[in-house]
């Protein structure tokens, strides 16, 4: 059963479905039970935006694609990362501008990009030489950025599948791009899960450093900056964190916000702690691969605030860079009820 539950009687907006709001809707529909609350993610996108307002962020869908959660985001104003076609999906049922994505996966498939394209979609990451040949002869209103892979000293040789150019390696990719006829706008960064204050200025200063050096050895022009998918902070990020990365890169970043466009996709930083699964005895966060699970075990879910025509579109994550849809089909509104 998918039900919707519609708070009135109160102002303002909430960070957390309340207690007693929960036992309104058990005592509703009776347990197990899986609550989806969009207002955690709008605002966790909110302080985001607070917090960086020079930084542009794009929600990753594949953290958790239910549209009520899309539509949240995108009524703060806000942008969305897609990395493959059953996001981009979800993203576009909620009505989304696709001028308003970036596609980053890693190894694209030269029909996905077409698909992506062909929508609308204008913004990509490419990660290699062999991924910026898939763009020869693409329209000039396409926005392509190089994700950089920085050095990590835990790890004695480079992964089988590594995201992202080694940024030694950086400059010869620019000039492959330049020599195919590709226009580099920027580049991305990829910190392989080493977030942080301090990693991420010494990368920053890093690629900022690198974007001079080329522009004035190639005559080329930068106006993107990508801080990546861990940015500003993993999972549960806390506002100390995130005032701590803030104070870090707003000295590098501020003087350049009216040259450079800064981005970043958070994901799930944004999404952590919508979903509650509630039992007789406990109240649980899950994520996305987990509501899925009890969805098809049989668990009703009520979508908090929630619009009539939304579905449940749930992804299980199969590894770091794939997704699939694990529940796609609309759940049809079985109950209605107004809490209050």
């Amino acid at each position: 059963m998918h039900a919707e539950a519609r708070r009135t009687g109160r102002s303002g907006a909430h960070t957390r479905t309340d207690t007693d709001e929960l036992d309104d809707l058990v005592a509703r529909y009776g347990t197990p039970l899986l609550v989806l609350d969009p207002n955690r993610a709008r605002m966790r996108y909110r302080e985001l935006q607070a917090a960086f307002p020079f930084v542009r962020f794009h929600y990753d869908a594949s953290a958790l694609a239910h549209p009520a959660v899309i539509t949240a985001i995108a009524e703060c104003g806000g942008f969305f990362e897609v990395s493959e076609e059953g996001a981009l999906a979800a993203v576009l049922a909620s009505r989304v501008d696709p001028v308003r994505v970036v596609h980053t996966h890693p190894v694209k498939h030269p029909q996905d990009l077409l698909s992506a394209y062909s929508v609308g979609v204008r913004f990509f990451v490419a990660d290699s030489q062999t991924e910026l040949e898939k763009f020869i002869g693409y329209p000039d209103d396409l926005e392509l950025v190089l994700r950089l892979r920085f050095p990590d000293p835990r790890e004695s040789r480079i992964p089988a599948i590594a995201r992202g150019v080694a940024i030694d390696e950086a400059a010869s990719a620019v000039r492959f791009a330049h020599s195919l006829g590709i226009r580099i706008a920027g580049f991305s960064l990829y910190l392989r899960g080493r977030g942080g204050a301090q990693p991420y200025a010494a990368a920053i200063a890093r690629t900022l450093g690198l974007m001079v050096e080329l522009e004035n050895a190639t005559g080329c022009r930068f106006d993107v900056l990508d801080l990546g998918t861990d940015f500003p902070a993993p999972e549960h990020g806390s506002a100390v964190e995130l005032a701590e990365v803030a104070r870090a890169v707003r000295t590098l970043l501020l003087p350049l916000k009216d040259r450079l466009t800064f981005l970043a996709e958070p994901g799930r930083l944004v999404a952590s702690r919508c979903l509650t699964l509630v039992s007789d005895s406990s109240r649980t966060s899950v994520d996305s691969a987990e509501a899925s699970e009890s969805i098809d075990s049989g668990v009703s879910l009520v979508v908090v605030d929630s619009r009539p025509d939304e579905g449940g579109h749930f992804f299980r994550a199969l590894a770091d860079t794939r997704h699939r849809i694990f529940r796609s089909e609309r759940r049809h509104l079985q109950t209605r009820a107004a809490a209050g």
